[in-house]
């Protein structure tokens, strides 16, 4: 009575010969598809942290994408998670290319904002340059004058 690879009644040992699209790797893509687009979220809220956000946001499409591929192929449900990973890393990768783009748009306004504020030496003058800096906004947008106030981008 010899055991041969594949002919016992138990579960297959993981390893190397184990198909990529296994139900057990599939849950569990889609489980970390989801935690990492919260981890994106969070890393978000974290102002130091922002700037690595999209790290965890790409991967957790990537994954979701991958997991619901892979469910798909396998004739599965998609996984628990997969979806949200997918919409929550979309929606803060958009988030995190509007802060970048908007950022080096402006990157002459809020250059001059810092110098402005770096030289003030009163709370009336670091008002006064958070006035200009609305102003120079409101002129790089087309807004009309007066949309924005210096208390819209007090921080």
């Amino acid at each position: 009575m010899s055991i041969e690879p594949g002919s016992g009644t138990g579960p297959e040992p993981k390893g190397p010969g184990t198909p990529p699209g296994a139900p057990q790797d599939i849950e569990r893509n889609g489980r970390r598809a989801m935690w990492l687009a919260l981890a994106a979220v969070l890393m978000m809220l974290i102002p130091v942290a922002t700037v690595f956000a999209v790290i965890p946001a790409i991967a957790a499409v990537v994954l979701g994408v991958r997991t619901r591929r892979a469910a798909r192929r396998a004739g599965r449900p998609p996984a628990p998670g997969s979806l949200a990973g997918v919409v929550v890393g979309a929606i803060v990768t958009v988030l995190f290319v509007m802060i970048v783009g908007t950022q080096l748009y402006l990157h002459e306004e809020i250059t001059r904002y810092s110098q402005c504020r770096n030289a003030a030496n009163t709370i009336q003058e670091e008002r006064g340059c958070r006035e200009r800096l609305a102003r120079d906004v409101e002129k790089k947008f087309g807004l009309p004058s007066g949309t924005l106030n210096e208390e819209m981008l007090a921080y």
